[in-house]
């Protein structure tokens, strides 16, 4: 839990590669996430938004269905797909608009 909320943190404090590094820890300990199963999927979502952030909007996409497809049956699930929903389409406006 620490982990992801200092990569929320440092995210929002435009300290891109702290909080990048705090996704990824997150991401190479998943397999070990038995009580805290929710962090893993909140944690690619924050991690996509991070890449939004960056305008890597391919990258963020691919985060955030992520987030969507890979993780069933947690806390919380049905407020990480709004959150996801909402995100993705701003990705794919930014797409969209990008390839005009």
């Amino acid at each position: 839990m620490s982990l992801l909320l200092k990569g929320t943190l440092e995210r929002e404090a435009k300290n891109f590669d702290v909080a990048d590094a705090a996704f990824k820890e997150i991401f190479a300990a998943e397999a070990g996430l038995t009580l805290d199963h929710y962090i893993a999927p909140f944690a690619r979502m924050e991690h996509g938004r991070l890449l939004m952030e960056k305008q890597q909007w391919v990258a963020a996409k691919e985060q955030l269905v992520y987030a969507v497809n890979k993780y069933d049956h947690f806390s919380n699930q049905g407020r990480l797909r709004l959150r996801v929903h909402v995100m993705t389409q701003q990705v794919d406006e930014v797409l969209a608009a990008e390839k005009k």
